[in-house]
């Protein structure tokens, strides 16, 4: 063997193992001996730091690099070369390749996600969702039966639906045992397992009525077995047999068909420990809520200045070699759970209300416990409740009686002033009737 730094392998459609090294360049194997297959490149040096290795459909075989983009080997032995020279890689360094039956050459890279169109030796446009993933460094690229694109990352686990142009994301927060993905590999029941940097991941799809697709998490950490195991770049194959082998530090992983079910204990979700504005409360305290120890409280009701508060919640007796996850929502605001990433509720600035708020544990496996439920009001200040807005509503209308009382007196003065205009204008004009009768009259 010239090598020993294996990076990755691949069986041609003729039978040939192939072998990419760091630093040793590529390797196959000929009549039991593997050789050197060297690639000058255009600048005069050798492709020797190979990173992934596929098969196109027409038996072109494709190699990525660490330094020198990707190059490919046709059939009829003829070489060439996609780089930042001749295409829209922003980078040399290639991470992964996958090739599908559909013509493309999936590429990922230390800069992002890139499709391949062999025909057209084109990097097609990127749409929208593929934008998205321009700073992803990319580490595992798997394409289901579904023909879902699965691309990993160093933060979790991107999900590209090709056809319909959607892209789904999931984290630690969604059940990934480690957001650093390492290897990806689906069994033949359409389970996809995930190889991270702790432990692996088992994801089931689940397909609604919809386009609309959901992911359901079970992860598998150091106390199923997997104890100080480090998993390898890529190193995942599905056997004629149906097992999943993944490569390790403690040698390969194998997954046998079927070994998903795992028992778990009844478990009842318990409410442990209430702070308001970060004080703890307790039983009989001058916050006034508890009058019982909390594990025994159906329901709390808080003023309006009290409605920065935590709950910690607990599954007692839960058997702890799963790892548990908790998940809330208040029912009056949605039908969607909410993952938590400990075991403590916080809500800040809750506006005044009646609310339910709803807990359950979950392996993300598809088990959840029952669901626990705790009545929470937050009461309006005074000048919010509804004596206020009936105090409100007597003020206005003690105002309004007023400006009416004041418009009728303002009529009434008025009507007053004009009637004693016109008894003054009567009387004068009466008096001038009377003193012109008079001069007539003694003139005659």
């Amino acid at each position: 063997m010239p090598s020993n730094l294996i990076t990755c392998s691949l069986l041609d459609q003729s039978g040939t193992l192939w072998l990419g090294t760091f630093g040793d360049g590529i390797l196959y194997l000929n009549e039991n001996r593997f050789e050197k297959y060297d690639i000058d490149m255009a600048d005069g040096q050798k492709a020797i730091y190979i990173s992934s290795l596929t098969e196109d459909e027409h038996g072109n075989l494709w190699f990525g690099t660490l330094d020198k983009g990707v190059i490919c080997r046709q059939r009829d032995g003829i070489i060439r070369t996609l780089n930042m020279d001749n295409s829209e890689l922003r980078t040399p360094t290639i991470t992964c390749l996958l090739a599908d039956k559909q013509g493309h050459i999936y590429i990922g890279t230390s800069t992002g996600f890139y499709i391949l169109d062999v025909k057209q030796n084109k990097i097609l446009l990127k749409t929208r969702n593929q934008q998205r993933l321009t700073e992803e460094i990319v580490t595992a690229l798997y394409k289901n039966k579904d023909g879902l694109i699965w691309i990993g990352t160093r933060t979790g686990l991107r999900i590209y639906d090709e056809k319909n142009d959607s892209l789904y994301s999931l984290t630690e927060t969604d059940g990934l045992s480690n957001g650093y993905i390492r290897g990806l590999i689906e069994d033949e029941d359409q389970n996809l397992w995930v190889s991270t940097d702790n432990g692996l991941t088992c994801i089931k799809t689940q397909k609604g009525t919809t386009e609309k697709r959901t992911f359901v998490c079970k992860p598998f950490l150091g106390g199923e077995g997997l104890e100080n195991a480090i998993f390898n770049h890529n190193a995942v194959c599905l056997t004629k047999a149906g097992d999943c082998l993944i490569g390790s530090s403690l040698g390969y992983i194998k997954i046998n068909k079927g070994a998903l079910t795992v028992p778990h204990s009844q478990v009842h979700i318990m409410f442990t420990a209430l702070t308001i504005n970060n004080q703890l409360v307790e039983v009989g305290d001058e916050h006034n809520v508890l009058k019982c120890n909390i594990q025994l409280t159906k329901s709390i009701s808080l003023d309006y200045d009290q409605n920065n508060f935590a709950i910690d919640i607990s599954a007692m007796n839960y058997n702890k070699q799963q790892k548990t996850f908790y998940l809330y929502r208040l029912k009056e605001l949605g039908e969607n759970w909410i993952a938590l990433s400990g075991n403590q509720i916080s809500f800040n600035a809750l506006a005044p209300g009646s609310y339910t708020l709803e807990v359950k544990a979950s392996d993300l496996g598809g088990w959840t416990s029952e669901v626990s439920e705790l009545e929470i009001t937050i009461k309006p200040p005074f000048w919010q409740s509804i004596p206020a807005y009936i105090l409100y509503i007597l003020i206005l209308a003690a105002i309004i009686y007023y400006f009416m009382q004041r418009q009728r007196k303002k009529h009434q003065e008025t009507l007053a002033i004009q009637k004693l205009e016109m008894e003054l204008e009567h009387n004068t004009r009466w008096k001038r009737i009377r003193c012109v009768s008079s001069l007539m009259s003694a003139t005659t």
